[in-house]
C-alpha cells in the first residue's frame, strides 16, 4: 500500500470514529453515581447541618454510594436558571449526574405587584422554562429527572408579607405537575402534601426549619425510590469497599 493510500485510509477511519463517538461522555461503568439538586434558597439552605438540611440527610443516606451535589441559588427563578443553563451543562458534561432533582417556583410565584415583583415569572413562562431545563438536561446528559413543586407558604408569617401567597404557590405547583405529565417525568407535590404542616415547617414562613427539612427529605427519598428504584440507597453498591 502506498504512503498516500495508507494516509487516506487512516484519515477516513478517523472521520468515521468521530461520527460515532457521542458528544457527551457516558458515565464510566463502575463509577460512583451522583445526584444533583437544582433550586433556589431552600435548596441552597439544604446544605446547612444546623437545620438538618435535606441535602445533608441525603449525604448521610448515600455515603459511599452516591455523590450528593447542591446547586441551590438563593433568589434565583427559572429565568436565572435558563440564562445560566449552558454553564451548567458545560460544568457537568464530563461526568453527567445520574439524577437531577429540580425544585423551583417559590421565587417565580412572587406576586407581580409585590415588593419583590422582579422575581415574578408568569405561569406559562415558568412552565416553558422548566421544559427548557428538562429537555437540555436529558438531551445533553441523559440524566433522570425528578421535578418537585414549590413548597407551601405561610400567609400568617410577617417576614414575607406582600411577597407571595399560599394560593399563588399552589398555582405554580399545579403548573409544574401538568408540565411533568407533558414531559413524562415524575413529580413530587410538596405543596399539597405539606398543607397541614404549614405552621410548623418554616422558621420564617418561607424557608424550612428542622421539621420542614425532615419532611421534605422523607418525601424526596420515597419519591426517588418509587420513580427510580435502582437509585435507592439500598439498591446501590458500596464504592471503594
Amino acid at each position: 500500500m502506498s504512503k498516500l493510500v495508507f494516509t487516506m485510509v487512516v484519515l477516513l477511519a478517523s472521520m468515521a470514529l468521530a461520527r460515532v463517538v457521542p458528544d457527551v461522555p457516558v458515565q464510566p461503568p463502575g463509577s460512583i453515581p451522583s445526584i444533583l439538586f437544582l433550586g433556589d434558597s431552600n435548596t441552597e439552605l439544604a446544605s446547612y447541618p444546623e437545620t438538618l438540611g435535606f441535602q445533608v440527610q441525603f449525604t448521610k443516606d448515600y455515603i459511599r454510594k452516591a455523590d450528593i451535589i447542591n446547586r441551590g441559588h438563593s433568589g434565583w427563578n427559572t429565568h436565572d436558571w435558563v440564562d445560566n443553563l449552558q454553564r451548567l451543562v458545560a460544568d457537568w458534561s464530563p461526568k453527567p449526574p445520574s439524577l437531577v432533582v429540580i425544585m423551583m417556583g417559590s421565587n417565580d410565584a412572587a406576586l407581580p405587584d409585590g415588593w419583590n415583583h422582579w422575581q415574578h415569572v408568569p405561569l406559562d413562562t415558568y412552565a416553558s422554562n422548566v421544559q427548557t431545563l428538562v429537555s437540555s438536561i436529558q438531551g445533553n446528559w441523559s440524566s433522570r429527572i425528578l421535578l418537585v413543586t414549590p413548597l407551601p407558604f405561610d400567609d400568617q408569617a410577617p417576614a414575607w408579607q406582600g411577597s407571595r401567597t399560599n394560593a399563588a404557590m399552589g398555582q405554580y405547583a399545579a403548573k409544574i405537575a401538568t408540565t411533568a405529565q407533558l414531559l413524562d417525568v415524575p413529580v413530587l407535590d410538596l405543596w399539597t402534601s405539606l398543607q397541614d404542616s404549614i405552621a410548623t415547617i418554616f422558621y420564617d414562613g418561607l424557608h424550612l426549619n428542622r421539621d420542614g427539612n425532615l419532611a421534605v427529605h422523607n418525601r424526596m427519598r420515597d419519591a426517588i425510590a418509587s420513580a427510580y428504584p435502582s437509585l435507592a440507597p439500598a439498591n446501590l453498591p458500596i464504592y471503594y469497599p
